[in-house]
């Protein structure tokens, strides 16, 4: 069962190297995705500057919540939970005329999905090639 969990993860790397190799964008597609859903939504959200550097509050239909963009933080805590802006913060950034994806934490960059990437699993010998190879390191040895 390893063995077909060792294939199965370097199958894994592999596909995911070669997918984005020669992407280059600051995100990764997925999380692309999933900042435009959140763009889309803070269009029904209103953001009101409170007059301190970097805190709003965002309304929709009576509901009130507070952006920090400084801390990246929302009262709603999805943008602490995920490390990307939630559509609260989006409405925030929009009123800011700035861009979201500067405000999605690193880890959900191009940069640490390649570093996750950059090593390799090793492949290995069957069993039946054990034996010999020790035998001949022994004797090689003495």
């Amino acid at each position: 069962m390893l063995k077909e969990i060792r294939c199965y993860v370097m199958r894994t790397i592999e596909n995911n190297k070669m997918k984005l190799m020669g992407y280059q964008g600051f995100l990764p597609p997925v999380q692309k995705s999933r900042l435009e859903k959140e763009k889309e939504a803070a269009q029904k959200w209103t953001a009101t500057w409170s007059g301190q550097e970097s805190r709003f509050e965002v309304t929709c239909w009576g509901q009130r919540v507070v952006v920090d963009l400084a801390a990246g933080t929302c009262t709603c805590r999805w943008w602490q939970l995920n490390g990307m802006p939630c559509f609260h913060a989006c409405a925030a950034i929009r009123w800011k005329h700035e861009r979201p994806g500067n405000y999605v934490h690193a880890w959900l960059t191009m940069g640490a999905y390649r570093s996750t990437y950059e090593f390799a699993i090793q492949p290995t010998r069957s069993q039946q090639y054990w034996e010999p190879l020790l035998m001949r390191s022994l004797f090689h040895q003495t």
